[in-house]
């Protein structure tokens, strides 16, 4: 008997390194890149369940560029993921890879061209992807008169790319047709977001009296309707987070209503057990932006999400969001390059701005800190600017620049740790540019509104609200 148990493990062992051995894909990306000079080129491969939106969702692959072909090989699992590649500050996202793909990737002009085994469902995602394009460029959503004419435009656009996939169908296994599809009612749905990321927190009247009379297509209803019954639905990341938008678009938006998080929370609380309502779950605590309810979430969705890959950032949300994380707790270098004791900065509203050198959307926060600046002159707030930058040459001059940070403040910086710093880790800062409020004790009440969504009326708010307390 107990030999049998170790002959039992043995072969359990063996099954494993088997299984693991084969769960890998190979890309070759090759090409001319005529743009901007290259030296080196990324592969980032999302891990099941995953999104770019939060750490450890994805694993990086870099590698010298060679025109000729560089090659990776990657790990891959027991259903399809997607990737992006990325060169230069180009990158070319939303294809799909999975196990035994031999993929060839080739960069001819500003268009791609696939090849190898696993080249067909690419080439198909491709022309979607291209489809989609075609029509955005076409939009004019800021104008509420035509808004109901786009929004049918991309309908036809969807029922389009379905009728082309269901040709395909036969060619593609059935988990891998459950996540394109999902993913194409996903981006229709999604859709209803444009309008409040053209208007920015502008008067949205007129938009709810033009799409009062907008009804999205039966076809697309009904196999939406049917991708919440299949749990191959829930690895698609924009079919989960779309299911919230159209909650959100039809509950508030279209009523003229203000977002209730606790009401949405709770109607996907109302979804039957499984991946889909662990993401749909998941997708909102993280993107969730008031502490109080953030905390209340997490508790409430400790029972229902079981996924390793979330429960991990969940127990990092909770120890950012606790009073436990204290900036007294924490240094980062200076312009002298002294360290700082952020302890010093007890006594006074601290406003800490996150960026690093080379982020796109860093720069579109300074004006609002220039004004958050002038307006709370003479007060007990402190702006502090604190950079992810590796390099003290390359961070002091970005700082010179001014075009990541005001002259006036405190600069900080993580030094040699960058992103890994423990300050960046507990605090769960994951996109750039962040902006966090701490009280005159060091720690966060809550996460106020982007500034650049609401002209800094509630982060205003925020900060006099810490001021008196």
């Amino acid at each position: 008997m107990k030999y049998l148990k170790y002959i039992t493990i043995l072969f359990l062992l063996h099954n494993w390194i088997d299984t693991s051995a084969q769960q890998a894909a190979t890309i070759v990306v090759k090409g001319v890149i005529t743009e901007e000079p290259v030296d080196s080129i990324y592969l980032e491969v999302m891990v099941p369940m995953g999104t770019w939106s939060f750490p450890n969702s994805s694993r990086l692959y870099k590698a010298a560029w060679k025109e000729q072909g560089t090659e990776f090989r990657v790990e891959t699992y027991d259903q399809p993921v997607y990737f992006y590649l990325k060169f230069g500050s180009r990158v070319v996202a939303g294809n799909l890879i999975e196990t035994n793909d031999r993929l060839v990737v080739e960069i001819i002009g500003n268009e791609l061209k696939y090849s190898g085994y696993g080249s067909f469902k690419n080439s198909l995602a491709d022309r979607f992807r291209v489809m989609s394009q075609l029509d955005m460029n076409k939009l004019k959503l800021n104008d509420p008169k035509i808004i109901k004419n786009e929004y049918e435009i991309q309908d036809g656009t969807t029922l389009l790319k379905i009728e082309q996939l269901n040709s395909a169908k036969d060619s593609l296994s059935d988990i891998l047709y459950s996540m394109m599809l999902a993913d194409l009612i996903g981006e229709n749905y999604n859709k209803t977001t444009y309008v409040t990321k053209y208007i920015r927190g502008g008067e949205m009247s007129p938009f709810i009296g033009a799409l009062k009379k907008y009804r999205i297509p039966r076809l697309i209803v009904q196999i939406k309707k049917k991708l919440l019954k299949s749990e191959n639905a829930a690895f698609s990341s924009r079919f989960t987070a779309s299911l919230v938008q159209e909650y959100m678009f039809n509950s508030f938006f279209k009523k003229g209503l203000p977002f209730d998080y606790s009401q949405t929370f709770n109607h996907f609380l109302e979804l039957p057990e499984g991946l889909l309502k662990e993401r749909i779950l998941f997708y909102l605590i993280y993107k969730n932006k008031r502490l109080n309810d953030a905390i209340l979430s997490i508790e409430k969705g400790r029972h229902h999400i079981h996924n390793p890959l979330f429960t991990e950032v969940l127990q990092a949300l909770g120890k950012a969001y606790s009073k436990k994380t204290s900036l007294q707790n924490y240094s980062l270098a200076n312009v002298q390059g002294e360290k700082y004791n952020l302890s010093k900065l007890k006594g006074n509203v601290v406003v800490m701005d996150f960026w690093y050198t080379g982020c796109p959307a860093c720069p579109e926060m300074v004006p609002h800190l220039y004004k958050l600046e002038q307006r709370f002159q003479g007060e007990s707030v402190k702006f502090v600017s604190v950079s992810i930058d590796k390099d003290g040459d390359k961070w002091t001059k970005s700082v010179a620049s001014g075009l990541y940070t005001t002259e006036e403040g405190l600069h900080l910086y993580t030094g040699g740790d960058g992103g890994t710093h423990p300050l960046i880790k507990d605090l769960f800062v994951t996109a750039y540019p962040t902006l966090l409020v701490f009280d005159k004790e060091g720690t966060i009440t809550r996460i106020p509104r982007d500034p650049r969504l609401d002209d800094r009326q509630d982060l205003v708010e925020l900060i006099n609200e810490l001021l008196f307390k």
